[in-house]
């Protein structure tokens, strides 16, 4: 769920995965995300992670699978 009307200043250290480097770091963008649900399940509410374990699971792309 997004707030298109909220500004935010993007800070690698509070990126919610494990690399914590970003090309926006320090760049004040407009719209935030403020609730993320996977399969029903709240994972972040408020910018804040809100589930312990790891809910999701990793979908391979097509794109990898090119081949020479």
């Amino acid at each position: 769920i997004v707030d298109r009307n909220k500004t935010a200043t993007v800070r690698g250290a509070e990126l919610h995965c494990k690399p914590k480097h970003t090309p926006y770091e320090g760049r004040e963008l407009r719209g935030t995300v403020e609730t993320v649900l996977v399969r029903g399940q709240r994972v972040i509410a408020d910018r804040r992670l809100v589930t312990e374990q790891p809910i999701g699971g990793h979908v391979p792309s097509s794109y990898a699978k090119v081949t020479a």
